[in-house]
């Protein structure tokens, strides 16, 4: 990748990073979440044929960046939601890295509009950079239910 990050969701890189079995007979309940991905590299989409893009001026633009983290559940309500989840069945949820599938992007060369390039962008929060720092915390509790039919 001439981007400079590790991985991008593209390459097939999946990465699940929590998980939570819920009893059955209980549910789950969330409290709190934070997350944060920190890293050095770009934030603006990655372009395969020659790094990131700043879409303001066209330019590389390799910078510190504070993001929120990009992450998937497998099932239940979202985890900024305090509603409760379970008590049927036993059941886990899975906490994975997310990834932005890429779009298509058509450059156009000057003098000639009717010819185009092929570009795949994404955006760089969705890497993997050798700066990343994740951060995931998620309060949650377990509350005793009894299943009805």
């Amino acid at each position: 990748i001439t981007s400079g990050a590790i991985t991008l969701g593209e390459d097939g890189f999946e990465f699940t990073f929590f998980s939570i079995d819920i009893p059955i007979g209980y549910a789950i309940q969330y409290i709190q979440l934070d997350n944060s991905h920190s890293y050095y590299g770009c934030y603006q989409p990655i372009i395969y044929s020659g790094g990131c893009l700043n879409t303001q001026d066209s330019s590389y633009d390799y910078t510190q960046h504070d993001a929120s983290m990009q992450y998937r559940y497998s099932s239940g309500p979202h985890p900024s939601d305090d509603n409760y989840y379970g008590g049927w069945d036993n059941l886990t949820i899975d906490f994975e890295l997310a990834w932005r599938d890429t779009y298509s992007q058509y450059d156009y060369e000057s003098g000639s509009p009717t010819q185009h390039s092929y570009v795949e962008v994404g955006y760089g929060n969705y890497a993997v950079w050798d700066t990343s720092e994740y951060e995931f915390t998620l309060y949650y509790q377990f509350v005793p239910v009894i299943p009805t039919e």
